[in-house]
């Protein structure tokens, strides 16, 4: 047996980071579920870059196969992530018991007891995992620590958990001349469920390929066939998970496009009425300034100037104003009105706002039309306790 020690280490190192790297997690199941409040301390107000996967994100986004996301489709893919890891995570839970419970069954009937105790330990530890797993999918259903650094590490943690555990469990049933389906599956289930960036997925993946055939090499020499199958193998999972990563992103980006086109104004930019009657809740319990302004003359512009012109007004209306107020907080409510909602904010941040808006604003001027618009303005303040309430 002691050709497999070096193995042994190995995997256990490679448990024992993937384990580690998971402790911020294991402290906030245990403080969110109300097992104990000390794990707090380990559990930081904000969450650091712990497995490094930030600083790598600095440095390659945009480049080799690293693709730049915008905040929805990062909210998408979280949300995609999570909803596959739920069965997954479940599954593999009840199948370490399941398994656990079998080992101590059959004790008796095996005849070399450090085997069983390397089966037991491998088996145990998913099981935590997917345990803890699962709890902080739960929490994020329930809006809570939905960060997107966050649960990128939750399950980037897993999934090396889950490699991890295909590959020792296999090294040990490739000693005993069992095969190596459980890395296969770990493998294919893994990156067939969850959507990882193709940086990540290729490192991933081509280092789980490397470790798995030099640890069995260890144990019993490569066949020539058996190392091409596993080429073709991480191969095919490479491109499938590419694949899917690319057209995961062509149905977000369509998604967006065709939420934009009911949900914004084309000509000033702005939401719409249709926004507004979906985004009245995110200002409920928050104390909000709503500003209404009309454009002055717009039927004189567009009766003497023709529509052009009054379109010209809006539009460049619509930018100064979204470079203001931001976009999230500004709607076209009418044919020339325009609606500014901002919460959170002090009545003398929001004047300054309104005084250099109006500054920009004034300084607009058509010279082929010999004009500058000017526009009328209110605003109230107060708390939002029903949508209603704007």
């Amino acid at each position: 047996m002691n050709y497999f020690s070096y193995g042994d280490i190995l995997v256990y190192i490679a448990f024992m980071y993937s384990f580690l790297s998971s402790w911020e997690q294991i402290g906030f199941f245990i403080s969110e579920f109300g097992l104990g409040g000390a794990c707090r301390k380990y559990r930081p107000e904000k969450s650091g870059d712990i497995m490094g996967l930030d600083s790598i994100r600095d440095t390659f986004e945009g480049k080799f196969w690293f693709e730049k996301l915008n905040q929805a489709s990062k909210e998408e893919i979280d949300h995609g992530n999570i909803q596959a890891g739920i069965p997954f995570a479940a599954l593999l839970s009840v199948i370490e018991m399941a398994m656990l419970a079998a080992s101590f069954l059959i004790y008796d009937q095996w005849d070399n007891v450090r085997w069983l105790l390397k089966y037991r330990i491998a088996y145990a530890v998913l099981l935590s995992a997917s345990l803890i797993f699962l709890g902080r999918c739960i929490c994020y259903r329930n809006g809570r620590h939905t960060e997107h650094g966050y649960v990128q590490r939750t399950v980037y943690s897993y999934i090396l958990i889950c490699i991890f555990f295909g590959i020792y469990i296999s090294v040990l049933d490739y000693g005993r001349s069992y095969g190596i389906m459980t890395f296969v599956t770990m493998e294919v289930m893994t990156f067939g469920l969850f959507l990882l960036q193709p940086l990540f997925s290729v490192l991933i993946i081509a280092a789980s390929f490397i470790l798995f055939v030099s640890l069995i090499n260890k144990v019993s020499p490569v066949t020539t066939g058996t190392a091409v199958n596993l080429i073709f193998l991480c191969m095919g999972i490479v491109v499938i998970t590419m694949v899917r990563f690319r057209l995961q992103l062509r149905m977000l980006d369509i998604n967006e496009k065709l939420i934009r086109s009911f949900s914004e104004d084309t000509l000033t930019g702005m939401k719409n009425r249709v926004a507004l009657r979906e985004d009245r809740r995110k200002y409920v319990g928050s104390d909000v300034v709503s500003m209404m302004i009309d454009l002055d003359d717009m039927k004189f512009y567009n009766d003497i100037y023709g529509h052009d012109a009054g379109d010209e007004i809006l539009s460049e209306f619509g930018k100064i104003t979204i470079s203001h107020f931001g976009f999230q907080g500004s709607y076209r409510y009418g044919g020339d009105e325009c609606l500014i909602v901002l919460r959170d904010i002090s009545i003398d941040d929001f004047v300054q706002k309104t005084e250099s808006w109006k500054a920009d604003f004034y300084q607009c001027v058509w010279d082929k039309y010999r004009f500058h618009p000017t526009c009328s303005a209110g605003y109230a303040y107060g708390r939002a306790e029903t949508p209603d309430d704007l």
